[in-house]
């Protein structure tokens, strides 16, 4: 091969390969041109998405809510008639219970009624008589036997029920002092002895 035939050779194949490297720039750079950032960036393709219109939110909207069963509507007063009937169904659930009812007590005077009598202060007798009661300070019943109720007042004295209260007799009016702040029966003896402790211990200025 002679220098002019190499020569020849070594142009062409240097134009042959500038040619392929020319190409393949070009290629590259239409191919980055024409291909979104937003491909290879998943955050700007999030940021860059359209937003909904009002027509899509409404849409949007009626989805969700048919998942609720909203879509058949709500009546007017329905949290309040529930309630109503949660009520309803929890007063049937008790009253078809096996529990007894709950019966509220009664209460009737039993004794010893009011007596007429002037306001004593220690020993003062202070004003016109009226009708009172007094302050019960001392209750006591017999253990031998239960018919035998003694009740004490805070300045009535002694009051005595045989009879498992039905009446009341006083049997201290003798004694010096009416104020009465314990009672207690002793079962020692047959009947049993009462015995009554004077003063009320509980600060009181009235006796």
């Amino acid at each position: 091969m002679d220098k002019n035939r190499l020569d020849g050779f070594h142009s062409g194949s240097v134009r042959t390969i500038l040619g392929a490297t020319l190409v393949a720039i070009a290629v590259g750079a239409l191919f980055a041109v024409r291909t979104p950032r937003a491909q290879s960036d998943p955050a700007a393709q999030f940021s860059e998405a359209p937003s909904l219109t009002p027509q899509q939110r409404i849409e949007r909207s009626e989805f969700f809510a048919s998942k609720l069963g909203l879509q058949f509507g709500v009546p007017a007063g329905a949290r309040r008639n529930a309630i109503a009937q949660a009520r309803a169904m929890r007063r049937a659930a008790i009253a078809a219970s096996s529990l007894p009812a709950i019966s509220l007590p009664t209460w009737s005077n039993i004794g010893p009624l009011p007596m007429t009598e002037v306001s004593n202060f220690g020993g003062a007798l202070l004003g016109s008589a009226v009708a009172m009661t007094g302050r019960v300070s001392a209750i006591a019943v017999d253990p031998a036997n239960a018919a035998n109720i003694a009740v004490g007042g805070a300045n009535g004295g002694v009051w005595l029920s045989t009879d498992t209260g039905a009446h009341f007799a006083p049997v201290f009016d003798a004694e010096p002092s009416q104020a009465i702040g314990a009672l207690a029966f002793d079962t020692s003896t047959s009947p049993s002895t009462l015995w009554a402790g004077t003063g009320e211990g509980n600060n009181a200025v009235d006796c």
